[in-house]
């Protein structure tokens, strides 16, 4: 099931409501995906207009930003895209929603961008920027297999990570390719304990017990106290 009613995010789809939005995709690993789904789910259920944008052909009334934690310089291809993103938009005049993101610094959005943001430390860098959940906890699992194993440590290995030095069962994000594997994977464990945010949703899906672990700027422990801590994920500074 969903960890948060699809109400949660209402007062974000009936402010899309009225146009055929172009939905662009940043650049995406199985956390990305999972967020994907989430969103689609939601724009389905609020009856919102959508297609995948493939370019400034594409037609639209204005452009959807995915969400993640890719809002800032940390991520070069992302910032690549999201600059076709909005050259598009001025050229068209479209406005842009940026689905619920993280980010690591300011970066110039320019005019008709409107900023959603999935936890408060980000308002620093966006004070006008509106809050709602990251759009991964509306994504359904569907049926999952009962737990066989019994702790499940999944590290990440990339830069973001504190802990690539510590023994792990390996980057889940680099083990699985679609949200059901990462739900899949997390679902075998009776407890999860994961420095990957989406991971550790992937876990609360599945309904198992989950510790997050911080990466290397504030964006898992934002969205822990933002969102995740009142499903009963909990947090430690280490492994």
């Amino acid at each position: 099931m969903p960890l948060h009613d699809l109400k949660a995010w209402k007062p974000l789809a009936e402010s899309l409501r009225g146009k055929r939005w172009g939905y662009c995709q940043s650049p995406a690993n199985v956390g990305d995906k999972l967020i994907a789904r989430g969103t689609f789910r939601v724009l389905g259920h609020y009856g919102i207009e959508f297609v995948n944008w493939h370019g400034p052909d594409t037609e639209c009334d204005g452009l959807l930003m995915s969400g993640g934690g890719n809002l800032g310089t940390k991520y070069p291809a992302c910032a690549r895209y999201r600059w076709l993103i909005l050259e598009t938009a001025k050229e068209k005049e479209l406005p842009v929603v940026v689905l619920p993101q993280t980010a690591s610094d300011k970066v110039d959005l320019g005019e008709r961008v409107t900023v959603w943001l999935r936890e408060h430390v980000s308002a620093r860098y966006y004070p006008k920027g509106k809050f709602a959940h990251d759009l991964s906890l509306a994504f359904d699992p569907g049926a999952l297999p009962e737990a066989k194993l019994d702790v499940g440590v999944y590290l990440r290995r990339d830069g973001e990570a504190r802990f690539k030095d510590m023994p792990s069962e390996g980057d889940p994000a680099v083990k699985c390719i679609t949200p059901e594997d990462y739900c899949w994977l997390a679902a075998r464990y009776r407890e999860i304990v994961t420095d990957r945010l989406h991971f550790a949703i992937a876990g609360l899906l599945a309904g198992r017990k989950v510790t997050l672990l911080p990466c290397n700027y504030h964006k898992s422990r934002s969205v822990w106290e933002a969102s995740l801590k009142e499903l009963g994920c909990l947090w430690r500074e280490e492994p």
